[in-house]
């Protein structure tokens, strides 16, 4: 039998010390991840209104192209990248080789940064790695009050751990233009253990998802450039249908933007 996440209940309001409870309960991407896909999508942008706009057919918006060609998502993509993936905690037993499920929900740590929009609508801020953690749904919300401790205590836990870290030679300047669009929460956290977080431990499923859905966006992008018609499928169905509705000009952009994600 699958051994499932627990039910987690807690009234934040009531907790001292945010750090404390956000160590024993948050879920973290493992620092390789980080090195290799520190975006790990970066053909996909957030826009939860899609599910409630419809396209001529019928369907919803969601997986269909935006104007600049991106796929546009309500979180479920976030969603399903650790769908399959086991947590890996020392502190905590009941997570402790657990999977995800319900209860818990992908957060976004992040939200009003140095541009006009929402991180979450920045396509190299949407799946950015450091603005990350999945979170029982009633901490997640905690974190969502603007300029709250618990934000920016999770802003500075993520700080913490991914900042210093390395990543790939080829997306260095993509990654430090990506840290330059999040502001400084303005406090610090004490020692973070590395030991003492929750982590996915992300199998080879996870590195393969990544390659193959951002090879295909590539390829689909130079058929196109090149005159080819698309398959079916490229992600989704409507994403294939609809990216070759998208401006050429932004289409050349997108690709100009992927392709350094190629880079081994």
């Amino acid at each position: 039998m699958e051994q499932c996440l627990p039910k987690f209940s807690c009234d934040v309001d009531q907790v001292q010390d945010p750090q404390y409870l956000l160590t024993r309960v948050g879920i973290w991407l493992p620092l390789e991840v980080y090195s290799e896909w520190p975006i790990m999508m970066p053909w996909a942008v957030r826009d939860l209104g899609c599910r409630r706009r419809y396209l001529a057919d019928g369907r919803d918006m969601w997986s269909y192209p935006d104007e600049n060609g991106y796929l546009v998502d309500d979180n479920s993509f976030i969603k399903g990248t650790v769908r399959s993936q086991r947590i890996t905690s020392k502190r905590n037993q009941l997570l402790d080789g657990a999977k995800m499920a319900g209860g818990f929900v992908a957060a976004h740590i992040w939200r009003v940064v140095h541009h006009d929009l929402l991180a979450s609508r920045i396509p190299r801020l949407y799946s950015f790695v450091p603005n990350l953690v999945w979170l029982p749904s009633e901490v997640a919300k905690a974190t969502d009050r603007e300029g709250g401790i618990y934000q920016r205590t999770l802003q500075a836990m993520s700080l913490a751990i991914y900042r210093k870290a390395a990543v790939k030679p080829a997306l260095q300047n993509i990654v430090e233009a990506a840290w330059e669009m999040l502001p400084s929460p303005g406090i610090s956290v004490s020692g973070i253990d590395f030991g003492e977080l929750n982590w996915f431990s992300v199998n080879s499923s996870f590195y393969k998802t990544r390659k193959r859905h951002l090879h295909a966006v590539v390829d689909a992008l130079e058929s196109l450039e090149s005159g080819r018609s698309l398959g079916r499928r490229v992600i989704t169905s409507k994403y294939a249908s609809g990216l070759p509705l998208v401006d050429t000009e932004a289409r050349a952009r997108l690709l100009r933007e992927l392709r350094p994600f190629l880079v081994p």
